[in-house]
């Protein structure tokens, strides 16, 4: 860990849990290009003492940190208007990270907001699909395997008719039983100026290590992925979280991942200690250099998106159960199907798609469009990721 990064996990740990972490001498712009590359810039800004910063220094972050406060307060009203829109029109929803996560924080405008991610009834899709388009919002023509993309002006809204990141088999059956009282267990809170609907704390947990292990065995999670587990974590006592998540998390393989996670948060952001989460110290500081070194999606390594290809299938079917190689072709044929709806439809469609995407990555590289691909590279990091989430046991069976 280098010195920039110490001293922003320790901002951190001050902001969300009010610690007294020291701050050593250090390079503040580094420290801000950190910030910057793990989302977290306002969260950060907030904790650092008035008397550390120069002049010119404190300048440059504050209007970082004010930028992002003001995107956090435009997409909080995108969802509030959301909201108006959808119970007006009497259309069941809930919100997806964004505001729900926020919630948890002590200034919630201080979390870093992205896109508008709110999940809705399949029967409901026609009707809140038509709403949006009576607000101005067009359906962006990508294809997406568990949402379609509403955008107007800048403003996007992620209209989910199934959950990122559910596993295969046995284990995405039984979440799913999980998840059939969502709408019915969802509560209404104040945001900002208005309200918004959000899954109960059992279902927003359960959402967070499946959003984190989809994209951690992806491109990568950052500090504000750990942030949101670390600020929900702590919302419950010892007692009320083992009583909740343990032994339905035990039933699908997901314990592990929410000890180690905990683990993590209790070292490195100072969060309450817990007597349950208990991991080896060697496995919770790797993962912890896993998410500082890619950063919020992989922002400070590119490569991290073509090494995910070789891990799993997004550890859908938990990661290391078959060879790279078999794992790279599977995954490949996974991309095809999610962005080209005839090989969905039709198998022997796959060789085409091979060729046709491979040739595009291929002449993105030779534009400079995409980052040139260093195969041995791609290969060593991909193998040391794989070793690495193979000790999280994701939906692998968990004794007690």
């Amino acid at each position: 860990m280098t010195n920039p990064q110490s001293v922003l996990l320790g901002l951190l740990s001050r902001a969300l849990f009010g610690g007294e972490t020291e701050l050593p001498e250090t390079d503040w712009e580094v420290v801000l290009s950190e910030a910057s590359a793990q989302t977290v810039i306002a969260l950060a800004h907030s904790a650092i003492p008035k008397d550390l910063l120069s002049g010119d220094e404190a300048a440059r972050w504050e209007q970082k940190a004010v930028a992002a406060v003001g995107n956090s307060i435009r997409v909080t009203c995108q969802h509030e208007a959301l909201h108006t829109w959808l119970t007006e029109s009497e259309i069941p929803y809930v919100v997806l990270k964004g505001c729900s996560s926020a919630h948890y924080y002590p200034e919630p405008l201080l979390r870093a907001m992205g896109d508008v991610d709110f999940l809705v009834p399949k029967e409901c899709l026609p009707a809140a699909g038509a709403l949006l388009g009576k607000n101005g919002f067009e359906a962006w023509k990508e294809e997406h395997g568990t949402h379609i993309v509403y955008r107007r002006s800048g403003v996007s809204y992620e209209m989910h008719f199934d959950l990122p990141g559910m596993p295969k088999g046995r284990p995405g059956k039984v979440i799913r039983t999980y998840f059939s009282d969502i709408y019915e267990k969802a509560v209404t809170v104040k945001a900002d100026q208005g309200e918004v609907i959000l899954p109960s704390l059992f279902h927003h947990g359960l959402i967070l290590l499946l959003h984190s292990c989809h994209h951690l065995t992806g491109e990568g999670i950052g500090l504000r992925h750990l942030c949101d587990w670390a600020v929900f974590e702590s919302s419950l006592s010892e007692e009320a979280f083992r009583e909740t998540f343990e032994e339905k998390l035990r039933a699908v393989g997901l314990w592990t991942f929410a000890r180690v996670l905990t683990r993590v948060c209790i070292r490195y952001l100072a969060a309450p200690e817990r007597a349950w989460a208990t991991c080896d110290a060697a496995l919770a500081d790797a993962l912890a250099e896993d998410i500082l070194f890619g950063g919020n999606f992989g922002k400070k390594d590119s490569a991290r998106a073509m090494e995910s290809h070789l891990i799993s299938d997004r550890g859908k079917s938990g990661v290391g159960k078959t060879g790279m190689g078999t794992q790279f072709f599977r995954s490949v044929n996974e991309v095809i199907r999610s962005q080209w709806a005839p090989a969905r439809r039709h198998g022997i469609l796959l060789p085409a798609g091979w060729v046709y995407f491979g040739c595009r990555r291929l002449f993105r590289e030779w534009t400079g469009k995409r980052t040139k691909t260093e195969i041995g590279r791609t290969l060593k990091d991909a193998s040391r990721r794989r070793d690495l989430y193979r000790e999280l046991k994701l939906y692998e069976g968990e004794e007690e």
